[in-house]
């Protein structure tokens, strides 16, 4: 892995490995530049896709700058490209490039992709719970921050942990300016990434996702999440590719219910097909740990993009500098994809 952290390293190298490996690129571009002026760039790595075999798609940078972990189990795959065999194998690398280029969570628009999905007239769903801790993620918000944090842990009591990291996490739709802001329309990020991937992929008839994230979670946890829409045939897939880990289903849990998930897009998409979802969850802190560097993020991000501060806090809370996470993780990161390639193959699975 790179010692430099940075959308521009990191993405060279990816291009580079897949390169090396004579795959085809192609490259969704973004309109915006990082933080050295460098073009940023949605890329989709694959090779020639037959429609006989199953298609394995691994994403990484849904949240920006959880991407570097995904990143890098991508590269490493790349390396070891000999070990994967009987399926199509499709890396996006950096699904939002802007968050990734500058230590973020949301895109160029502060939007949250893993918020941001629902079909044409399908309303946004309110949460009114989330207007009691929107001013500590404003930056704009004039009233003494100690009066700020005060209202903040007087709603945490009332509401309890549970009540508090379900109404931060799932997602709202009325302060622009805050974290988890789902939008008001499809970003394009993921219009432009459906869009190739439905003309890449039409002949297909089973296609599976993992897509990577790192943040919540015991550090050094590995947690895997599906989104509740699953069938009896995937849920089965799932628990056999993963026959020792629990795997929470948003649908049931008690604090994690994301609206406009990621997944529904691509079910969405896929729609006709066999399509088999799953999150991959690299922990790093607990949520309120987690909901604090968001709020460092937001309020810090406008005063100055490059803030060293800030960036710091970012990388702690979404790609941690210690050698054994991200050792760890690459190592499991890489299996997982080899596991699902096994059970891809397996006929008595699919």
């Amino acid at each position: 892995m790179p010692k430099e952290v940075s959308y521009k390293v990191f993405r060279e190298n990816f291009i580079n490995a897949a390169r090396e490996n004579l795959l085809d690129i192609f490259s969704i571009s973004h309109g915006g530049v990082g933080p050295d002026e460098e073009p940023l760039y949605i890329d989709v790595v694959h090779g020639e896709i037959s429609p006989e075999l199953p298609t394995l798609i691994h994403l990484s940078g849904c949240h920006g700058v959880e991407g570097y972990l995904g990143s890098a189990i991508q590269t490493e795959i790349l390396k070891n490209l000999k070990n994967i065999k009987g399926v199509n194998l499709c890396l996006i690398h950096a699904l939002n490039p802007y968050g990734m280029a500058w230590f973020r969570r949301g895109n160029g628009a502060n939007v949250d992709l893993n918020r941001n999905y629902f079909k044409e007239g399908e309303p946004r769903p309110e949460n009114p719970g989330f207007k009691d801790f929107a001013p500590l993620f404003q930056w704009w918000y004039t009233e003494n921050r100690f009066l700020s944090w005060y209202r903040f842990f007087k709603s945490v009591l009332k509401k309890g942990p549970d009540e508090t990291s379900r109404v931060m996490a799932t997602g709202q739709y009325d302060f622009p300016s805050a974290s988890f802001y789902g939008g008001k329309t499809v970003a394009k990020e993921i219009t432009a990434t459906i869009s190739y991937l439905k003309a890449l992929l039409k002949n297909q008839k089973h296609i599976v996702l993992v897509d990577v994230h790192t943040g919540l979670g015991k550090k050094r946890s590995e947690n895997f999440l599906t989104d509740g829409e699953f069938s009896p045939e995937e849920w089965c897939f799932w628990t056999s590719t993963l026959p020792h880990q629990p795997i929470d289903v948003a649908r049931d849990s008690k604090f994690y219910k994301p609206s406009g998930a990621l997944s529904r897009a691509f079910r969405h998409g896929f729609e006709g097909k066999k399509f088999y979802y799953i999150c991959e969850e690299f922990g790093t802190c607990s949520p309120m740990a987690m909901f604090r560097v968001l709020i460092k993020d937001q309020r810090d991000f406008h005063k100055g993009q490059k803030d060293p501060d800030r960036i710091k806090a970012m990388l702690k809370g979404f790609y941690p500098s210690e050698e054994r996470w991200r050792r760890e993780n690459l190592h499991r990161g890489v299996k997982l994809v080899q596991r699902t390639t096994e059970m891809l193959r397996s006929p008595k699975i699919i």
